[in-house]
Order: C-alpha cells, then structure tokens, then sequence
C-alpha cells in the first residue's frame, strides 16, 4: 500500500499552523504596567488584580532597600460612598497584607449599594504607606429591592380611582390584560409618568378602611404591590408595555405597581442608542386575593 507523500506533507503543514496559532493565542503574564483593577463580584464581594512594572519595584527598593522583599503587598480598601474622593477623606477603610507574589485577590467589604477604591502599596515597619497604584471605583450591588420612598412614588386618589375603575369595579367583562394596557396607557397619557411614578398608593387607600369604634373595634388590613427594577445604559431607551421609560443617571430604573386581582402581561424592551441592540424581557404576574 503506497503513502501519499503529497498528504503527510500538508498534514504536517496544517499541524504547524496550528501549534503557531495557539502560539499567537498565548496572553502575556505581565505587560509591564503598574495598576490595580477592581471587579465587582457579588453585592459583599470585590475582586481585584495588579501588576508592578519592573522599574517601579527597582525605585521601592532603591527607597526600601532589601527589606523590599520582606514587607510584600498592602491592600488598602477605602468606603467612597457618596464621596469626590482625594486620597484622604473616605468614609472609612481597612488593610488587608496580601504578600508579596500574590498578583490578585477576594475582598469582602460587606456592604451592599456602596462605593469602593483599593489601593496598592507597601506598608513600612514603622506604619507608612507607600502608594504604588489606585485602582478604579467600583459599586456593590443592592442585594435587595430598593426602599427608595419619595414624593415620586405619590399617587393621588383621583389616579386610583380611575386604575379602581378600570380594575373592574362596576364595569365587568374586561380581561386582565385589556386593562392591564388601559391602566398603562391611560396614566403615561395624561400624567407623563415616567420611571418610579407608576406607584403604591397609601394603604388606607388600597385596603378596607378602618370601622367605626361603635361596629367593631377588630380591624384588619394587607396589602400587596409588584415592584419591576433594572439597570441599563444610561443613553438607552427602555419600554414597558410599550410606553418608554425616563432612567435615571446611572440607567437604572424602578416601577412600583399596586395591582387588583388578575393576569398581567409586562413585556419589557431595552433598546441602545444607535438601534444595533435589543433585549426583551417579559414579566407575567398573577395576582389572586382569597
């Protein structure tokens, strides 16, 4: 049986380009920089990962002489929340000695919905820090729905008695979506709500108001609303049943919806400003009073 000679050779070829391209493929274990990045995790955890150039670690050890190699890295996590930070006016911060070969690193800072900076340096016996690199901000996620309650969430009754009569109070027939589209369309018509202004309204107003003392001095009230949340690009358009909604600086944005008993479709879009992405989601609830 003969061997194509003409095969081996392209095979042999096609093996070379291979190993050069996963060659080509190959990161770099430093780049000859010095900075430190901050990632957010999770809403309790940061992580963060540095690189110290070569000429920077030759001036530490011309400043720290050999104990340079003894002392190994500090990582010095500042609280920046609601903070233009300088350098000397966090909120609070603490260090954590992380070695010196260490190139990354898990930092719990336990606080959800705040701002934090890390800085890399070098802490000296005798209590100095020396700064080598700052990293950017980063904000921990809310682990939970906000408890944001302003005059934006308001609705005055005369809004509640229409969503009451459109409910189906008095006017039977109506699906739930029919008016699941008509309480949207009628309050972004003639109110211009925007973001957070589709609201609770007071419970006195929601449940069944208190008896009189002379019927019965036993009352009892529950109430239940549906809260939709969601964060984008700040220049990206977002709809809700169709009607667009107004974000806020940082693209996120927030509904707080008091419902009566039934099926509610809310079909949820999010489009960018030059129109080349879109996502959709859709939010079915149900609401059932017994």
């Amino acid at each position: 049986m003969g061997i194509d000679k003409e095969f081996i050779g392209s095979s042999q070829i096609a093996k070379k380009a291979e190993k050069s391209q996963e060659k080509v493929a190959e990161l770099p274990k430093e780049y000859g920089d010095t900075k430190i990045v901050a990632l957010i995790k999770d809403p309790l955890w940061i992580h963060a990962y540095w690189e110290v150039s070569p000429s920077k670690k030759e001036d530490l050890q011309n400043i720290l002489g050999d104990s340079f190699h003894n002392l190994g890295y500090t990582l010095r996590i500042y609280d920046v929340t609601r903070i233009d930070f300088n350098g000397d006016n966090s909120n609070s911060y603490f260090d954590i000695s992380v070695g010196h070969d260490a190139r990354s690193w898990y930092v719990n800072v336990g606080n959800p919905g705040s701002d934090y900076i890390i800085d890399l340096g070098i802490m000296t016996p005798e209590g100095q820090f020396i700064l080598i690199a700052r990293s950017n901000k980063v904000t921990t996620p809310r682990n939970s729905v906000s408890n944001n309650i302003d005059e934006q969430w308001m609705m005055v009754e005369e809004q509640f008695a229409k969503i009451l009569e459109l409910s189906g109070h008095g006017s039977f027939g109506k699906a739930s979506a029919d008016i699941m589209g008509e309480i949207t369309k009628r309050l972004f018509s003639e109110h211009n709500l925007s973001s957070s202004t589709i609201s609770s309204m007071s419970s006195d107003t929601i449940q069944a108001r208190k008896p009189n003392k002379e019927q019965d001095d036993f009352w009892f009230k529950v109430g239940a609303e549906l809260i939709i949340y969601g964060e984008t690009l700040p220049d990206a358009q977002v709809k809700i049943n169709g009607n667009i909604i107004k974000l806020r600086n940082d693209g996120s944005f927030s509904l707080r919806i008091d419902l009566p008993d039934g099926n509610y479709p809310f079909p949820i879009e999010a489009e960018s400003k030059n129109k080349k992405h879109k996502r959709n989601v859709s939010i079915d609830v149900n609401k059932s009073t017994h």
